[in-house]
């Protein structure tokens, strides 16, 4: 059996057994099924039900006795109450939110804070020293004109491989409709500024990514906030009349794999999406930026796929999935071509062609798929570790989300946690975190906070996250 198969089939019984104690069919101090019992019910060897067995044991979820077997930990807490639907005001408001993302920035580059704030995996993740052989070879290609001005649309080679891997998404693009960036909040920050004049109104979903906000507030825009579930997104009708009856210039938008409730849209919904902004002639940004860190194996569809028009403006990058340091993304700007190219010509001429060879050459290599699958692997078993840390550590009535992919946490806290003044106290004991607040335009969320879950969780992970369990503790 392959490495890949193993991990698998390992996260395949822990999925089973933290299912079973999340629906309480298994209640603390519950004997679980024996490892010979999982081991024929899940068509795996003992020893791999062994590993999974230990793995929740060591973050405090089953507890072994000798002779016996394992049993639910009599101290594992799975919150019956899940998060709802969040209510914002549905009143357009100016976006003010970049002091309080600045220091969040900070931490993200000091090496002694322990990296729960950003949304970063871990860098042993990632495929750096295979990059990096790529990037020689390209600086020592005699006939690479990577060190001198490129096209300003990027590389035909980069293009190229964009568009095959978005055609076997299920999009329907041509390499000549496709511009290179410098990572997706270029994208983001073009077809905000091709779109938008200082004063017109977008929509977006509530908590979005605060990153989102940055680029709001540079563009001097309003954002009118809706009703979201954590399970299945903005709710269609309320979308439908905001759509139809406000002067809306754009729907800004992550439809796989939210950051930071984690969630996707059903592809019923991506489509009706679609056809409503098409119908009244309001453009889609859709930040693609997660669709790749799916835990069930399977890629949610991107809305340029129903998009007949060209009304979806499609932005993603390689910053999560490859490297963040080699700041290379791109734009799919349907209809709207003309406009970003020249918003892309005023801000940066170009993007990096060294990058952007780069990673077409890994792309073209065909290793992406494979490392992407491991990827997830690892990535869904640290989001499984770090809820039950959480469940463990912070104060009775937290709620965790459960996302679909992606590899970040929203926590909501009781209502006399501020989050905002917590993490003045988690920066002085090293750690970073980031707040609610800085996930809306209003003056929402103070008592959640988002952890990223990039990281496996050692001694160190663990000691930060029982030390905002007790920091959490402290206001109630």
């Amino acid at each position: 059996m392959t490495k890949l198969k193993q991990d698998f089939k390992f996260r395949q019984v822990m999925d089973v057994i933290v299912n079973m104690v999340k629906n309480e069919v298994l209640q603390p101090g519950d004997k679980v099924p024996s490892l010979r019992k999982m081991s024929t019910d899940q068509a795996v060897s003992v020893s791999t039900v062994m590993q999974a067995y230990m793995e929740l044991e060591s973050v405090g979820m089953l507890e072994a006795k000798p002779q016996s077997g394992f049993y639910v930990s009599k101290g594992t807490y799975i919150p019956r109450e899940q998060i709802k639907k969040t209510m914002p005001s549905t009143e357009p408001v100016q976006v003010t939110k970049s002091d309080g993302i600045q220091s969040i920035l900070d931490a993200m580059v000091d090496p002694e804070i322990i990296p729960l704030g950003c949304a970063i995996p871990s860098m042993d993740l990632l495929p750096h020293k295979e990059l990096i052989n790529i990037m020689k070879k390209v600086l020592n290609m005699d006939h690479c004109a990577g060190l001198e001005y490129g096209d300003t649309k990027g590389s035909k080679f980069f293009r190229q491989q964009i568009a095959y891997y978005m055609n076997m998404n299920g999009n329907d693009v041509h390499s000549d409709n496709i511009i290179a960036t410098n990572g997706a909040s270029e994208g983001m920050s073009l077809a905000l500024r091709a779109l938008t004049s200082p004063g017109d109104l977008i929509l977006m979903e509530s908590p979005s990514y605060f990153g989102f906000m940055h680029l709001l507030e540079t563009s001097k825009v309003f954002a009118m906030e809706l009703p979201t579930c954590p399970e299945y997104g903005v709710d269609i009708e309320d979308f439908y009349h905001a759509v139809k009856r406000y002067g809306v210039k754009a729907f800004l938008t992550q439809p796989n794999f939210v950051n930071p409730l984690g969630h996707s849209y059903p592809e019923d919904v991506k489509k009706e999406i679609v056809e409503i902004c098409s119908k009244f002639n309001v453009p889609i940004i859709e930040d693609d930026i997660n669709g790749d860190f799916a835990f069930n194996g399977k890629r949610g569809s991107n809305l340029k796929k129903y998009d007949k028009d060209g009304n979806v403006i499609h932005v993603s990058s390689f910053s999560k999935t490859l490297s963040s340091g080699v700041r290379i993304g791109w734009v799919e700007p349907g209809r709207y071509y003309d406009k970003i190219i020249k918003q892309k010509m005023a801000c940066s001429l170009g993007s990096n062609e060294v990058s952007q060879l780069t990673i077409a050459h890994y792309l073209a290599s065909g290793k992406y798929p494979r490392h992407l699958r491991k990827l997830n692997n690892a990535i869904k078993n640290q989001v499984t570790n770090y809820t039950l840390k959480v469940l463990k550590y912070f104060p009775e009535g937290t709620k965790v989300s459960t996302p679909m992919g992606g590899f970040v946490l929203w926590i909501e806290l009781p209502e006399q946690v501020d989050t905002y003044s917590l993490l003045g106290k988690a920066l002085a004991n090293k750690i970073s975190f980031s707040p609610g607040s800085i996930f809306t335009t209003q003056d929402k969320y103070n008592n959640c906070m988002r952890l990223n879950c990039g990281y496996p969780v050692d001694a160190r992970i663990e000691g930060a996250i029982k030390k905002l369990g007790e920091l959490c503790a402290e206001y109630i």
